[in-house]
Parts: C-alpha cells; structure tokens; sequence
C-alpha cells in the first residue's frame, strides 16, 4: 500500500501534507511504543517504515518544529504543549496524537484536532485516517509489532474505552470539544 499517495487522495491534500500527517501518526505511534515496550520495539516499526524518519521531518517543518523531529524541543514541545505536558525527544514526538489515538483524554484530542488544523484538514476525517494508517501497518508489520501497535493506538482498530465504533467514538469525543 502506498500510504502517501493514498492518504493524498482519500483527503485530497498534496504530497507533502500527506507525508507530514503520515509523520505525525506514525511517529506518535513509534514514541508511544518506545515509551511502553522500549527503544528496540520503536526501533522495529522505523525498520518496517524505513521512510518514517523522512516522514517525520516534513512534519516538523510543516507542524512548525523546526526540522528537529529527533531531538529535545521543536516538534516535540510543541505538541507535548498542546496535551498540556512538557518536554520533548521522539518519546514525546506528537505526543498529542498518541493520546488521542490511544483513547486518552481530551488534551490528546484537542493535538490532534490542531495537528488537522494546521494541515487544513477537517477534524471529520479522522475516522478515515485511522482506517488507512492501520491497513497500512497491517501491511508493514508483523504480528507482536502489530500487537504492539494496536496496544498504544486502539483507535485505529475501532477499539478503546468500549467504543467499538471508530468513527463514532471519535466524533463523540470530538463533539465534546466544540
């Protein structure tokens, strides 16, 4: 699966917006897994997305951090402010979006609906970004990565906080914000 041009075209968005959505979620996703299984287990999902470092700069220079997706700071404080925490590094690396795709609290939403905002997407299609990314990973991984993946991202499988519908339980959560 060609995930960017996928993505460009279900979100008719160009290239670059899409390699920089692709960067933030996957890159949220492989922080969240370091965070709970470890460096090695993140360093897995950037060998089974060798593309994923690329990914993650052009979010960082579109996101507005500076390039620096890796490194303390930039990207990474940015968002880690949006949830409302502090820090930064790719543990940290759109930590907003980890949050929100692992069903966490509103804080991890609202990145997530500013991390759309600031790519001139509607928050509406988060159902189908999380569809596309998990058929996508589904494709790339094997299964105790995927395992782990859809242990920190429930959401891209439908699954978290007994909501089994996706787009449902996102758009409730989402509603709530507005």
């Amino acid at each position: 699966m060609d995930l960017i041009g996928t993505l460009a075209s279900q979100l008719n968005i160009d290239s670059g917006k899409a390699e920089g959505l692709a960067g933030s979620v996957l890159g949220s996703i492989q922080g969240a897994i370091g965070e709970k299984y470890g460096a090695d287990s993140a360093a897995e999902l950037g060998s089974s997305v060798p593309e994923l470092d690329g990914w993650k700069q052009k979010a960082a220079g579109l996101l507005g951090g500076g390039g620096e997706a890796e490194s303390g700071g930039g990207l990474g404080d940015m968002l880690s402010g949006l949830a409302g925490g502090g820090g930064g590094g790719a543990a940290d690396l759109l930590g907003a979006a980890a949050g929100a795709l692992g069903g966490g609290g509103g804080g991890g939403m609202t990145g997530l609906v500013a991390i759309l905002g600031k790519l001139d997407l509607d928050s509406d299609k988060i159902g189908l970004i999380a569809k596309l990314v998990m058929s996508f990973l589904q494709n790339r991984t094997e299964g105790g990565l995927l395992d782990k993946v859809k242990a920190v991202a429930p959401m891209l499988t439908g699954g978290g906080e007994g909501e089994g519908d996706l787009a449902g339980g996102l758009g409730k959560a989402l509603g709530g914000l507005f």
